[in-house]
């Protein structure tokens, strides 16, 4: 720094003395790299960082001559801009290390040589203390920072922990710019959602009854999603699984942004798997799949429903309605839904395919739900009782032994008489 001194008359305090001195003093030999001021408040996640060092006298003074460098290491997902190494260059006793990381973090910057000759850029090390002998020559220049260098070496005392500067930086989401979608089961491994909580009922994504056989999409088909959307396979769950839909407000990076607030209408399309046994026997037409909805509101930047799956087929979910117009909603998943295990058989006549001769029967086996459980592979009795119009029978074959394929079996099962007269076709007859 620059100084001034001037004088005036003790005895006489009206006396003027014109000589002034000035001079300034200048840093002395470097000893140290030590961070810049870091900020405390959150950087934006993408956006490039300026990292301060600053090299400095025994005095804490700045030493604007040094020139030199110090490799740096971080974690997390810090890199330097450009892909340039992980190197302050210090000219002028200053360095700035652009950094970028697009992840919402903390990240830890650490300088590990910060002492001059302790194994990076410096003179003179004490074996002892392992702190610089300022004076000494470096190799590559004149003196130990370029600084005024002392006519004789000074010991100095720097902290046990000096070798290794550390600061640590808080980068921080930008702004929310789509919500994502998410299904995955209470508790599982990726994290969707910690196990569901006592004070949450999952709603049942059950169907109409009179819709229990509306077409689906054929396997294959059509564009699937995977989990939140974006894969080629749909997810597959058995009938009866719980699972929770997970919507989470994102920035550019997809970092979480728990600021955000938003509502907004989840739709859960469900489309039952086709039971072509029956809709091919029958003309009626099958009703459509229709939504239901269900809104949710985010806190902390997720909102959460937990749904029941009951319903063979898929189920489509897709995000509508945001009063915050500016996210982008057109996050999806769909999922497969399967039969479980099969719990009933049931036998079901199709009028649409009987003749004067003989019934049209399909067997199925079924879950608790009503869905058909295609891994069943299994003989089963059917039998009936009663009796059918003008006296007739049915002549059941193999005494009533059905082989199921696949959870199901088709029979054309012939009537008689009772005491075995056969029936006569009559064309113009449907029974």
């Amino acid at each position: 720094e620059e100084i001034q001194v001037s004088f005036t008359s003790c005895s006489d305090p009206s006396l003027r003395i014109s000589s002034i001195l000035r001079g300034s003093f200048a840093h002395v030999d470097a000893v140290r790299a030590v961070f810049g001021a870091i900020p405390t408040e959150p950087q934006p996640a993408g956006e490039p960082f300026q990292l301060p060092l600053v090299v400095l006298d025994r005095f804490d003074n700045e030493c604007e001559t040094y020139s030199g460098s110090f490799a740096v290491t971080m974690t997390g997902d810090a890199r330097v801009a450009g892909d340039l190494p992980p190197t302050f260059e210090v000219s002028g006793g200053r360095a700035m290390l652009p950094i970028i990381d697009q992840t919402a973090e903390m990240v830890t910057f650490t300088v590990h040589n910060a002492v001059l000759g302790s194994g990076g850029d410096g003179g003179a090390v004490d074996e002892a203390t392992q702190t610089p002998v300022p004076g000494t020559p470096r190799p590559g220049g004149s003196g130990a920072g370029g600084g005024m260098s002392s006519p004789e070496q000074v010991q100095v005392s720097l902290p046990p922990d000096a070798n290794t500067q550390v600061c640590r930086v808080v980068f921080g989401p930008g702004d929310a710019e789509r919500l994502e979608l998410k299904v995955g089961r209470p508790g599982d491994e990726k994290g969707y959602t910690a196990p569901r909580p006592t004070d949450k009922s999952a709603r049942s994504l059950a169907f109409p009854p009179t819709s229990s056989f509306a077409p689906a999409a054929a396997d294959g088909d059509g564009d699937d999603d995977e989990e939140g959307g974006g894969g080629s396979s749909p997810t597959q769950y058995a009938a009866g699984e719980e699972v929770v839909v997970r919507i989470r407000a994102l920035d550019r990076h997809d970092n979480l942004v728990k600021s955000q607030e938003c509502w907004f209408t989840l739709e859960a399309t469900t489309t039952p798997k086709l039971d072509h046994d029956l809709s091919s026997a029958t003309t009626k037409a099958q009703p459509a799949a229709t939504a239901q909805p269900y809104l949710l509101q985010l806190r902390n930047g997720v909102a959460e429903e937990y749904l029941t799956l009951t319903v063979a087929g898929e189920v489509s979910l897709r995000l509508t309605r945001p009063n915050v117009t500016s996210l982008d909603v057109s996050a999806s998943a769909v999922l497969r839904v399967i039969a479980g295990k099969a719990t009933s058989v049931d036998v079901v006549n199709i009028p649409e395919a009987a003749t004067a001769r003989s019934m049209q029967l399909v067997v199925h086996a079924r879950d608790m739900y009503g869905n058909v459980d295609e891994t069943f592979e299994q003989e089963v009795a059917i039998d009936y009782d009663g009796q059918l119009p003008d006296g007739e029978e049915l002549v059941l074959p193999k005494d009533g032994l059905v082989r199921l394929e696949r959870g199901v079996q088709r029979l054309t099962v012939p009537r008689r008489r009772m005491g075995g007269s056969p029936l006569k076709e009559n064309p113009g007859v449907n029974y």
